[in-house]
Formats: C-alpha cells, structure tokens, sequence
C-alpha cells in the first residue's frame, strides 16, 4: 500500500517513489553497463584474435545498444507512473487520466479480499497464506456515458453485478500481511480522506473472506 505524499487533510495522493527509484536504478545499470562495453570495445579491452577484432566489436556495440536500450525504457517508464497517481480530494478521484467528480459517484467504498489456501499439500496441508488485496470502488451514475466520455474508465469496469451497485474499482494494493479484524486497518489513509470529502456517500470498508481447502 503507497503511502501519502501529501499532508493535506482533505487529499489522498498515491506516492510513486517505489517504483520511480527502481526505474532509476535499473536505468542506470543498464547505461553503465553500455558503457562499459562501449569503452572496452573502442579500447580494445575486449580479448580476441586479431581476426575477429572486427566481429567482437561489432558484437559488443551491439549488446552496448541493447544495455542502453533496455536502461532507456525504465527511465521513460518515469512519466508514465506519474500519470497512474491515485489522487483523491474533494473534486473527486482522478487515476490515470480519468477523473470521476463526486457528483456522478453515488457510493464509493474500499474492498478488502482477503484469501487463505495452503501452501503446502504434499502429502498433507502442512502450512497456509493468507493474501489480502485492497480496492476503491465506486458507483457510478449514468456509468457507460462516463465511459463514453472518459473511455479509460471502461478498464475499470467491475464484471458483474455488484451488491450496492458498484461499477468500477481502482487497485490500492497489497493490505496488512494477515487478515485484520480491524476494519481502521486497511488503507487507513483513504478511509480517512472519503470521510472528509465523501461522507454522504462514503460506505466504509466491506470485508470477504474465501478459503480455499483441499480434500482427498
């Protein structure tokens, strides 16, 4: 779950900062790693028979440029999570480009599905996980003509009905390690903002469990 970046009271904004430093570092190691090759291959620190000089440069300018190819792609990929900030304030929800201001939300809620299976079967469970995943979802008034004017939203799109009339979700990530049986404990920091800036529609925190057991 991301933390907020910011101390307003009325705002939520999702902190990119885990997924920018890795982009980061991968972007740099892959242009160090290009340029290294590079500068063997011009100093001829690259060892090989007088014959093959040629070739052995050609192949090492070539896996320099894939290095740096694969380092330019994690850093491009910098914009693109700025964009994917989950903000929420009271104009309403903006993800990804999509906004969804509070008058066209008849509800919004945060789901917590919560799954526990085993781990290890053979020759009998000796051991289970638990996995929490958490979402915001919203019930959206009028929803396919919001989808016709924001097409992104048709990838939120919630399959099925759903009890209270929810139409679309937003991931919020992983929740605490195991099951709570606090409600307060689960994205805390959006809880706190949909009840300032949300509360005539604002629906809590709604809890499913499954199990999953295996049988001979």
């Amino acid at each position: 779950m991301t933390q907020p970046s910011s101390s307003a009271p009325d705002r939520y904004r999702s902190s990119p900062a885990a997924p920018i430093l890795a982009s980061l570092l991968l972007g740099a190691g892959g242009l160090a790693v290009a340029w290294w090759i590079h500068s063997a291959a011009q100093n001829d620190g690259i060892v090989s028979a007088p014959e093959d000089a040629a070739a052995t440069r050609a192949i090492a300018y070539a896996i320099a440029g894939a290095a740096a190819l694969f380092a330019l792609v994690f850093l491009l990929r910098i914009p693109v999570i700025l964009t994917r900030r989950l903000e929420i304030d009271r104009d309403g929800v903006r993800w990804r480009g999509a906004h969804v201001p509070w008058e066209q939300v008849s509800a919004v809620r945060v789901l917590v599905l919560t799954t526990t299976k085993p781990a290890a079967t053979s020759p009998t469970p000796r051991s289970v996980r638990t996995t929490t995943r958490m979402s915001l979802e919203l019930a959206v008034r009028e929803a396919a003509l919001a989808e016709g004017h924001q097409p992104f939203l048709a990838r939120l799109r919630i399959s099925g009905a759903e009890p209270g009339g929810f139409t679309h979700h937003i991931q919020l990530g992983p929740g605490p390690l195991l099951a709570s049986p606090q409600r307060k404990d689960y994205a805390p920091e959006v809880q706190a903002v949909l009840e300032r800036v949300a509360a005539p529609m604002y629906r809590g925190v709604s809890v499913r469990q499954t199990t999953t057991t295996w049988t001979r």
